[in-house]
């Protein structure tokens, strides 16, 4: 068994800059194998195991504790994460999965790698699974080699291994690994997929399981094109960061017919970590073509389609703004607000302020300004986008209104060493 020389170029980069290898290790064939391969090698001083617990088995502590002496043997750090699932949507599988890769970029910093032990038949068993549901090209390009996660990447090297294979090269060095058994019940569909369909499919065609990934492989490489294309189509609509999410320009996009709409939808929102369904994005003609005043809305799993000012806006789903909330600040720290926001000042100096949230009825003067105007218009007239208006901070000194976040500052009162404020979205990784 051999990594391809691309990974090993890529393990070697993360080394070289002082960054972590981490191993996701369960404690079954697979993971056991990649272990054992990463404590013989060049990377050893480097690697880093996590186990995660999803408390689905009774014997998912004693996993743990075999995880953790195989660790301690082969002198590899090892840390283990209990999480606890959210079964109402997507079934147990989904959940365990989601919950895994939430710990996973939880650990992951900046530069970082995370080895998974996936191989080719796990890569086989995602294509028929999602043959089956109907998948389109991004779907059926299955499992990516490499992958952005969270700060770091997102590695499987033994993609082109058969299980076959590693399953040799454990017994030939003696190495124990743990069975899961909930791997032979049948109600799973990649179970049954693995121990009803693939066998019968290599028994008619010995080739099946190398022609699948293979096919798999291909259609990935299709992707990338496609991808760039996208790309290209995501400028031409003046694809812009803004302050919360992205933006386009519906002139141009709306030069485009429906199925192009979708598609390159699908893939902005996949940049993001977001699939939706086919079903939601029908829905999006509603967005681009609502009135003028409306404030239309589209969600999309963890994010939202919204439009403004003859943008597309692409945000993350934000939870509800505490109005009555009052924070006290010195402004000298980052305040960090409760919807992911944050606030810093430009400060001399420590500071006695408050921030809050607009209630009704709130008059401003802003700096230059001969007279107040409520603050409803002023908002309106600094383009601030309307679903960001109920939740701009408004903050405050003893004398008053000091500033209505970055959006502009205040005339009065007098008093304030502020220079200015800056208001950001932080990004969860």
């Amino acid at each position: 068994m051999q990594f391809e020389a691309h990974i090993l170029q890529k393990l070697r980069a993360c080394v070289s800059s002082g960054q972590r290898i981490w191993l996701a290790l369960s404690g079954g064939l697979d993971s056991s194998v990649l272990l054992s391969y990463m404590a013989e090698s060049e990377f050893h001083p480097h690697i880093s195991a996590v186990y995660i617990n999803h408390g689905l088995s009774e014997h998912a502590f004693r996993w743990q504790e075999h995880c953790e002496k195989c660790c301690e043997a082969l002198a590899v750090p090892f840390v283990a994460h209990s999480v606890v699932l959210n079964k109402k949507k997507g079934g147990i599988e989904a959940a365990a999965r989601q919950a895994r890769y939430a710990v996973f970029e939880s650990v992951l910093n900046n530069g970082d790698v995370l080895l998974t032990a996936h191989h080719q038949d796990d890569q086989v068993e995602t294509v028929l699974q999602r043959f089956i549901r109907g998948a389109g090209l991004r779907g059926l390009a299955a499992m990516p080699e490499q992958r952005k996660l969270g700060r770091g990447l997102l590695i499987r090297p033994l993609l082109h291994c058969r299980r076959a294979e590693l399953e040799t090269w454990a017994k030939q060095r003696a190495i124990i690994w743990v069975d899961d058994e909930s791997n032979d019940s049948l109600r799973f569909d990649r179970n049954y997929l693995r121990h009803q369909v693939s066998p019968l499919l290599n028994k008619r065609w010995p080739q099946a399981s190398r022609n699948i990934a293979k096919t798999a492989a291909n259609l990935r490489a299709d992707l990338s094109l496609l991808q760039a294309y996208f790309d290209e189509d995501l400028a031409r609509c003046d694809l812009r960061k803004e302050r919360l999410g992205q933006s386009i320009a519906l002139s141009e996009f709306n030069s485009f017919n429906e199925h192009r709409q979708q598609a390159l939808i699908r893939h902005w929102l996949a940049e993001q970590g977001c699939s939706p369904e086919t079903q939601a994005l029908m829905q999006l003609a509603n967005v681009i073509g609502a009135n003028e005043s409306a404030n239309p809305v589209l969600r999309l799993g963890s994010f939202e389609l919204r439009r403004f000012s003859q943008r597309l806006y692409c945000v993350p789903v934000l939870p509800l703004v505490d109005s009555g909330r009052v924070y006290s600040w010195d402004g000298v720290s980052p305040l960090n607000l409760s919807d992911g926001f944050c606030l810093y000042a430009c400060v001399q100096e420590p500071m006695e302020l408050k921030v809050s949230f607009r209630q009704s009825g709130e008059r401003c003067q802003p700096v230059g300004r001969q007279h107040s105007q409520t603050l409803k218009k002023l908002l309106q007239e600094y383009k601030l986008e309307p679903w960001l208006r109920d939740r701009v901070p408004l903050i405050s000194n003893k004398q008053g209104l000091v500033a209505v976040a970055d959006v502009f500052m205040c005339e009065h009162p007098c008093g304030s060493t502020a220079q200015s404020f800056t208001w950001s979205y932080i990004l969860s990784t």
